[in-house]
């Protein structure tokens, strides 16, 4: 006889059993349990069964329901018979009988496109997440300006998915860390938030409101070395004045704004992130000497417009164009710049460029975030040359490439968010079939191609391979933000 560990009561032992084989037996499982043990170990290490895979597909059918369902369909044919584990799609529609003056215009509708993302999440299938953004987005066919819908399937055993929606606060680091508190059962293994919004997110002028503390509450609160990147959908420019920088994001179907919606990719994936621009330095730097919020009075002690005009060589008659072609670079690091371009000036008659008398003297330059007295800014110039675009994009992508196989990484994916004007100054000073993908990206990965997917954002979120604000991500402008995923 003898007792169990949970009970008093005596069991016998089989017929023609003994103590001593019982022990042995005791020893038997103790080993199987150990193997056991190690097996799951090693699966939370590493990971058991296929490595993420990523497909990317299109359609431009003129029915939406029809045009989310065939790239969806596409896209997840292309992981054969690796389980699904998310969808990130882009989406845009003209109102009919919309015809634009040139090609910067546009009306989306909006009823076109959520049909499109009720359908993207009908093949998706209950349980998979599915996330989408208005935009022009492309993939390795190219960017696919007009209506249309461009899907990223994300498959394989050992990728998880997960996504999180959280409306926009006036408290934008709270809002960023609900954000990752939305995709914290991802855990340790989260790579990649790949998250989408609208202008109202970075554009929004409030007193007080700091943008870029949404970027600080997401990176607090996920594990080191996640990787952010996205941006913000195109507004309804036919929306109300209060509702004028509000976009269209979608989650499994559902069409939202005001809210930030992300998606979390977790997996044993190497991230290889970078940004790069088309504009080259000029003269020496400068350096801000007097500063108040978004204005930068004085340059070298020296009112700001004055400095820049002689350092970049304009002529005289040169005017300041707005958010357009007269940048500056904030070094980061490793010969990165970040873009900060000029928004509003103060002329010699004290008037701004809308002709209001401004508080602020003349030679005052306005740029999108706060530019602090003691920062080392470079002049650039350029903009209006669109090779120099496209080999922007082709050097940024060798580069990362480059890396990831330094490190014995393959490339799986290349994820990209563009600036808009990036678009638009290629079509403006391009042949109009100049293409960032075909002619800058595919090229920079030789012969073996693999899935490209983006959008062109109207403002955007990603590393800047250095640190700005005492940040290593920050709110893009005018800048080719990539991110090249790759597993061992």
């Amino acid at each position: 006889m003898f007792y169990s560990e949970n009970s008093c009561e005596k069991i016998p032992l089989p017929v023609g059993s003994s103590r001593q084989g019982s022990g042995e037996l005791e020893i038997v499982m103790k080993k199987v349990l150990f193997i056991i043990f190690l097996a799951c170990v090693c699966g939370m290490t590493i990971g058991c069964g296929s490595q993420p895979k990523f497909a990317t597909a299109w359609s431009a059918n003129d029915d939406p329901a029809l045009a989310g369902q065939e790239a969806a369909k596409k896209a997840i044919s292309q992981l054969g018979d690796l389980p699904l584990k998310g969808l990130i799609f882009t989406v845009y529609y003209e109102k009919k009988g919309f015809t634009p003056a040139d090609p910067t215009q546009y009306l989306p509708d909006v009823k076109a496109e959520s049909a499109a993302a009720q359908a993207v999440a009908e093949v998706a299938g209950e349980g998979v997440p599915n996330i989408g953004t208005r935009g022009r987005g492309f993939t390795n066919d190219g960017p696919l300006l007009k209506k249309g819908v461009t899907v990223l399937a994300i498959g394989g055993e050992q990728a998880q998915c997960a996504t999180a929606v959280v409306p926009i606060l006036d408290d934008r680091e709270k809002t960023g860390r609900e954000v990752a508190l939305g995709l914290k059962k991802l855990g340790g293994n989260l790579k990649l938030i790949f998250a989408v919004s609208e202008m109202k997110l970075s554009f929004e002028d409030k007193p007080n409101l700091k943008h870029e503390d949404l970027i600080r509450g997401i990176l607090s609160n996920v594990p080191r070395g996640v990787v952010v990147m996205g941006g913000n959908s195109m507004n309804d420019p036919a929306a109300p004045k209060a509702k004028g920088l509000s976009g269209a994001q979608f989650v499994n179907g559902k069409a939202m704004d005001g809210h930030v919606v992300a998606m979390g990719v977790a997996g044993p994936l190497k991230i290889y992130a970078n940004h790069t621009n088309e504009f080259t330095v000029c003269g020496k730097p400068a350096l801000v000497t007097k500063a108040k919020g978004k204005w930068v009075i004085t340059l070298n002690d020296s009112p700001a417009a004055e400095v820049y005009r002689d350092v970049r060589g304009m002529d005289k008659n040169e005017k300041f164009t707005c958010d357009w072609q007269h940048p500056v670079g904030v070094s980061v690091g490793q010969g990165k710049y970040q873009i900060q371009m000029i928004l509003n000036w103060v002329d010699k008659d004290g008037k701004d460029k809308d002709g209001k008398k401004s508080p602020l003297p003349p030679g005052s330059l306005r740029f999108p975030t706060p530019i602090t007295a003691g920062t080392k800014l470079r002049v650039m110039k350029g903009g209006d040359d669109a090779k120099a675009i496209i080999e922007s994009a082709k050097n940024n992508i060798e580069e990362s490439i480059a890396k990831a196989k330094s490190d014995d990484a393959t490339p799986v994916l290349v994820l990209i968010s563009s600036c808009c004007t990036r678009d638009m100054r290629l079509r403006a000073f391009g042949t109009g079939k100049s293409d960032e993908i075909k002619d800058g990206i595919l090229p920079a990965m030789g012969k073996k191609v693999f899935p490209v997917f983006g959008f062109y954002t109207y403002g955007s979120i990603g590393p800047v391979m250095g640190k700005f604000q005492n940040s290593n991500h920050a709110f893009q402008q005018h800048m080719f933000t990539s991110a090249v995923l790759a597993v061992e």
